[in-house]
């Protein structure tokens, strides 16, 4: 299984670093998306990118913005996927829009 994850909140994330940076251990990959802020203001040393630094186990791939058709460019060019493969996106903000867009590309 692929997972596409976009943490929600900035707080939300803090407040959840510790569980993140760990539940991910039965994928086969995770895709990092940009937090989606929902208003709040970045909160320092709060990202996906040192997110994807901390998570062990999985191999992890930071991927860059929040535009969905750009992350769907970017997910593709480096993406592993077999047919049959199950690809999950978990999140708030425009990961919810990318599942479609990649089915649509593939």
């Amino acid at each position: 299984m692929h997972v596409i994850f976009q943490p929600h909140r900035y707080s939300r994330t803090r407040d959840c670093w510790n569980e993140f940076i760990n539940c991910f251990t039965q994928c086969d990959e995770l895709y990092l998306l940009d937090i989606y802020a929902a208003g709040e203001m970045p909160i320092e040393s709060i990202s996906s990118a040192e997110m994807s630094s901390q998570i062990n186990g999985v191999p992890v791939q930071y991927v860059e913005g929040s535009e969905p058709k750009k992350i769907v460019e970017q997910l593709r060019a480096v993406q592993r996927w077999k047919d049959g493969d199950v690809v999950l996106t978990l999140g708030a903000g425009s990961v919810s829009a990318i599942g479609d867009l990649l089915r649509e590309s593939l």
